[in-house]
């Protein structure tokens, strides 16, 4: 959890299966009223839709603790990756909506010291002073239940002391990333698991902790949900009785500071210049190109109210479109900052499944892929300065004909 601001950028129905088209149908013109409205629906869908892909990671763990086996080890790795990314997609509403950004580090904080949870390879190397740094709760006597995890997380003032959220899951699935190969994440064997054939030793509580740490993410996103649901939501109704000025201050400060402070700086410019991969966001899984590309897509996305939850794709009214009749230089050059953006998190991504994951890319002797990073960086730099500078007042007054 990396709580950096971007404080320069000062700056209802369930519509899952609504089409751009009916947008344009039944709403002849764009307000800014319009357009906040449609912010709290996009923040509804894709809460609910990480929670729907937590609800499925649910499923494969269920699976694996009751049939240790590789198949199901798998199985639950690949619904953590899809939870991750529907999950990263909604950290676009961080930042200038103090209910998520008070809320997501028990979520999704980073980096941890997994001592505290479970074993860890000789030569360890934790974060200095942190004396639950190599507690072990799996291995302690302790009862492993949420009220121990909630205690815990972030215990003795650490901020590594990580004992919820996606990143705990992916340890205990994957286990520590010792770099075994360029292209090797972690190497948890399924048999940590296992009653009968248990790998090391504590599997039942090991099993334990990964059942407590999924029931407790379920329900983090099941108060998210509520919160933002529209015009029934504590947020939401919260949200919307700010003055509409106010409003798209909030939207715009959370684009902003997701795609320089947050994604360019903590997140890539970081661990580029630490040269380290305990700096990489998902480092036991080696899948942090595909968070980067969420969070890359979804403040382009939000930006132009276009939403995919569900399965489908619908666009609203959006701050692009009030840009648009305010400054069309402006919002051509945004326009074009996303794509440029957008393509280069693809080749990262492309880069990642061609064996060189992001704790191989951040490396300056990867000459062409650390190039990539700094490109994308520049990239997001360059939307973040653009969106700082729209005019929240003038966007405010708008109202763009359909």
């Amino acid at each position: 959890m990396k709580k950096v601001f971007f404080l320069s950028l000062y700056i209802s129905a369930q519509v899952l299966g609504l089409s751009t088209s009916s947008f344009a149908d039944n709403t002849p013109a764009v307000s800014s009223e319009a357009v906040t409205e449609h912010y709290v629906v996009m923040a509804h869908a894709m809460f609910k839709e990480a929670q729907t892909a937590a609800s499925e990671l649910a499923v494969s763990t269920d699976a694996l603790l009751a049939s240790p086996n590789k198949v199901n080890h798998l199985k639950a790795k690949e619904a953590w990756v899809a939870a991750h990314r529907a999950y990263s997609r909604t950290e676009v509403f961080r930042f200038g909506n103090p209910n998520v950004d008070d809320w997501e580090g028990q979520v999704n904080a980073w980096p941890m010291d997994e001592g505290l949870v479970d074993y860890v390879a000789s030569g360890y190397v934790s974060d200095s002073g942190n004396p639950f740094a190599q507690k072990n709760l799996i291995a302690d006597s302790v009862s492993i239940d949420q009220a121990l995890l909630r205690n815990m997380h972030e215990g003795a003032g650490s901020e590594a002391n990580v004992a919820t959220g996606y990143h705990v899951i992916e340890f205990l699935l994957w286990g520590q990333d010792l770099n075994t190969t360029k292209n090797t994440a972690g190497i948890r064997s399924h048999l940590d698991f296992s009653l009968s054939q248990c790998a090391t030793v504590h599997c039942d509580r090991r099993a334990l902790y990964m059942q407590e740490s999924v029931d407790l993410l379920l329900s983090d996103l099941a108060d998210m949900v509520q919160q933002w649901q529209p015009a029934q939501g504590d947020y939401a109704k919260m949200f919307m009785a700010l003055d509409v000025d106010t409003r798209l201050q909030r939207m715009l400060l959370g684009l902003g500071s997701l795609a320089y402070a947050e994604l360019a700086g903590e997140r890539i410019r970081v661990a580029m210049l630490a040269q380290s991969q305990e700096d990489e966001q998902s480092c036991f899984s080696d899948m942090t190109h595909f968070a980067i590309k969420e969070n890359v897509d979804a403040v382009a996305d939000v930006f132009n109210g276009v939403m995919q939850a569900g399965g489908q794709r619908s666009t609203g009214p959006s701050l692009g479109d009030l840009l648009e009749k305010n400054d069309t230089v402006k919002h051509s050059a945004l326009m074009l900052a996303f794509t440029k953006a957008q393509r280069t998190v693809d080749k990262v991504v492309q880069q990642a499944k061609n064996g060189l994951p992001f704790d191989q890319q951040i490396l300056l002797d990867n000459v062409a892929a650390y190039s990539t990073l700094e490109m994308l960086i520049a990239q997001l730099r360059e939307q973040a300065v653009l969106i700082e500078s729209i005019n929240s007042l003038q966007l405010a007054m708008a109202k763009v004909e359909r």
